[in-house]
């Protein structure tokens, strides 16, 4: 069964426009339950809550996968292969780690942490996973969630 990890430009899409969050509404109760959370995701848009009703929009978006144990926190061989596929983009690619943005960083970590759990990542940055993917050999990902 094929397992899905959302990336933390779909939900900040949901949370901005009315169609996108209906979708993710819409989700067959099937495929919700072969969704699951990134604590790395969850992070990213902790830092982005402004105001106490957007935390309390995420507590209610976060409950149902942590109820149901589909949070998935990265191991400490996530973040080892992280730093080497850091690496890899700082030799190969010639991207300077001080200088990388946070979010590509970020995007590493939910990469990692996908593939460890054999998880397909849904998301809408393609370039950037694209690139990850060149250095992870077995990341898939996606712009759709089927």
């Amino acid at each position: 069964m094929t397992r899905y990890a959302l990336d933390t430009n779909i939900y900040l899409r949901a949370a901005r426009t009315s169609a996108a969050r209906g979708a993710l509404r819409r989700l067959p109760d099937a495929t919700f339950r072969r969704t699951v959370f990134l604590a790395t995701v969850w992070e990213e848009l902790q830092a982005g809550t402004r105001s106490p009703a957007e935390q309390e929009r995420l507590d209610d978006l976060v409950h149902p996968y942590l109820a149901a144990g589909r949070m998935l926190i990265p191991s400490a061989r996530s973040f080892q292969q992280a730093g080497r596929v850091l690496m890899h983009l700082s030799d190969r690619e010639r991207l300077q780690l001080a200088g990388m943005r946070a979010s590509l960083l970020n995007d590493v970590l939910i990469a990692v942490t996908a593939r460890e759990h054999d998880a397909v990542l849904v998301t809408e940055n393609v370039a950037d996973f694209q690139r990850i993917a060149r250095h992870l050999r077995g990341l898939r990902h996606t712009t759709r969630l089927l």
